[in-house]
């Protein structure tokens, strides 16, 4: 199989998890993101190939990982997430079939206590449930990047929003999007503290982009997508979760803005 898996990595010891879930001759590149002595241990033992990234951001990992890949089709993975059976063959032949197309997959995220399921319901409105070429879990050709014709790969200026900078532009550009729901992947349970540390990253990518194309925010977009469509689709908990989420994603918006946000 003509494939390059690029999974990015900090400090996340279930790295090793993950690339045992291949189930795929496939070269695997690990982009090792300013890591721990521990993930960079785990990964060296591995054997798999890997590259050092001088600083933490998404943006700068998937182009690294991709620049450091032979195969032109590239599948980004996340760490903290393990692909079931079959799962990189379904991408895989889904991309045969749609070859114009990016294939995305299924997350499943998994969930073992009231917080973990609450920030599962709410995962599930904003990131599984839309048709957004999310990561993970997302396949694509190289060549995509000249489609879009903008001048730019994956953006490095935006932090942990790379790969939603990436959907706007590949949505403005009419590239197809296939959905192949049986491709799953399962990521672990997510604690209301970290969604809510990376609903904040997220706003801070938000508002650099902004600043970057002189977007604004959109009020009524922000009141019906996610939060009017968690409540109509999973229920008051889920909604008034969101309203939190949002709320904590505008807080990063806003600090970076005045120049309150700091990196990491």
């Amino acid at each position: 199989m003509d494939l390059s898996i690029v999974i990015p990595v900090h400090d996340d010891v279930r790295i090793e998890k993950c690339v045992d879930s291949i189930d795929e001759n496939v070269e695997v590149v690990v982009a090792l993101n300013k890591p721990t002595i521990e993930v960079a241990g785990i990964v060296k033992r591995l054997g798999v190939k890997s590259i050092n990234v001088p600083e933490q951001n998404l943006g700068m990992c998937y182009n690294a990982g991709m620049d450091a890949s032979s195969s032109q089709l590239v599948l980004f993975m996340d760490s903290d997430c393990v692909f079931a059976p079959r799962t990189i063959e379904r991408v895989y032949d889904a991309k045969m079939t749609h070859p114009d197309a990016l294939i995305r997959g299924h997350v499943v995220y998994l969930a073992d206590s009231l917080q973990s399921r609450i920030t599962k319901a709410g995962r599930d409105v904003t990131t599984t449930n839309v048709p957004y070429a999310f990561i993970p879990l997302l396949l694509l050709d190289k060549n995509v990047f000249s489609r879009i014709n903008d001048g730019h790969r994956f953006a490095e200026d935006v932090g942990w929003t790379a790969d939603y900078e990436f959907e706007l532009r590949r949505s403005k550009a009419g590239i197809p999007l296939v959905y192949v729901p049986e491709a799953k992947i399962f990521h672990d349970p997510v604690t209301i503290a970290s969604d809510l540390r990376s609903a904040f990253k997220y706003g801070t990518g938000k508002r650099i982009r902004h600043e970057r194309t002189g977007e604004r925010v959109n009020f009524l977009e922000v009141l019906k997508e996610p939060i009017l469509r968690g409540f109509r689709e999973a229920g008051p908990m889920t909604g008034l979760y969101l309203v939190l989420w949002k709320s904590a994603l505008y807080s990063g918006y806003y600090s970076q803005k005045y120049g309150l946000s700091t990196k990491g």
